[in-house]
């Protein structure tokens, strides 16, 4: 607020500009935590009842929303402060206006500041990550759009690391048999989400040709199969906590294959969150948004024979009678 006893629009202007980094380093702190509660979840919630990960999610959105209001309020003080003419200080009848809307403003600036910090105290002694799970978690992230151009070192670190925690020789061939085993085209399911509750596992959907790419071009594998392990094969328990692990896919794929905002992940992955009829490793195997939608859309009216994206076969133990 402008003293009119000692005007200094310069040094009001410092005090927005303040606020704004304020607002700056609220939101990059949040932004933080839902990065790392997304590719974590499944570790950090593990042992959290739903409920209480989807009200700390719902509180984060919330507190963007109080941080985007204040940045609002404070650049309609930027701009009422610039409008201000030079030279003409001594009227005070535009002065007096500021300062009414700067005590407006900065009520409600100050107290959605309090909310913010109170929500990331909270978080910082609720939320503990484990990084050691990030390896795993970053090669998922990759499922999606399998590259077809040479790996990157950190791509052939994540390969390496995958390769300890997953077993590459489904058949349990010996390395040599291993190397000499070739899928062949009528063995490859394309365009097929495996969902096998027998097997223990998920395998995404695929292209021959994508295996091909993959195969010629990296350098890195020995066969077709080896790639489909790798690359496409995630294990069940990935998904054992079904909200978590909607949450994380879902805003995985809005955020990272489908460019949105962290807005529209958040919304998106509290919208499927309870959604216990949508198994999460549908969600993994959309491409993109579009995808999701249009199962969810048959879903919703019991009409999924309709959805052609990608084929979806469960393999289930025989019901017990």
């Amino acid at each position: 607020m402008i003293n009119e006893n000692n005007i200094n629009i310069e040094f009001e202007k410092d005090l927005l500009q303040t606020q704004q980094k304020i607002q700056t380093f609220f939101k990059k702190s949040i932004l933080t935590y839902i990065e790392k509660i997304s590719d974590n979840a499944i570790n950090l919630f593990n042992s959290s009842p739903g409920n209480i990960a989807y009200n700390y999610l719902n509180k984060v959105k919330d507190q963007l929303s109080k941080i985007d209001e204040n940045i609002e309020n404070i650049n309609k003080l930027q701009n009422e402060l610039n409008q201000i003419p030079l030279g003409t200080y001594n009227s005070n009848d535009s002065i007096k206006a500021y300062n009414e809307n700067y005590i407006k403003y900065m009520k409600t600036i100050t107290q959605n500041n309090l909310d913010i910090q109170s929500l990331l105290n909270k978080l910082s002694d609720y939320v503990k990550f484990d990084f050691s799970y990030l390896s795993r978690i970053d090669l998922l992230d990759d499922l999606s759009n399998p590259p077809a151009e040479k790996a990157t070192p950190k791509e052939e670190k994540i390969i390496e690391d995958t390769k300890k925690e997953l077993p590459i020789n489904q058949n349990n061939f010996s390395p040599e048999e291993a190397k000499k085993e070739q899928s062949s085209d009528e063995n490859l399911k394309e365009n097929v989400l495996l969902i096998s509750d027998i097997k223990q596992k998920v395998v995404l959907p695929y292209t021959k040709l994508e295996l091909e790419n993959i195969l010629n071009q990296n350098g890195i594998y020995n066969n077709i199969q080896e790639i489909i392990d790798t690359k496409y094969t995630i294990p069940i328990s990935y998904y054992k906590n079904a909200p978590i692990a909607r949450f994380k896919e879902a805003y995985s794929l809005v955020k990272k294959r489908s460019s949105g905002s962290i807005k529209e992940a958040l919304d998106l992955g509290l919208e499927v969150f309870f959604k216990s009829d949508l198994n999460p490793a549908i969600i993994t195997a959309c491409k993109n948004i579009d995808e999701l939608d249009i199962y969810l859309a048959y879903l919703d009216d019991n009409e999924l024979d309709k959805f052609k994206c990608f084929d979806i076969v469960y393999e289930t133990f025989p019901t017990v009678k």
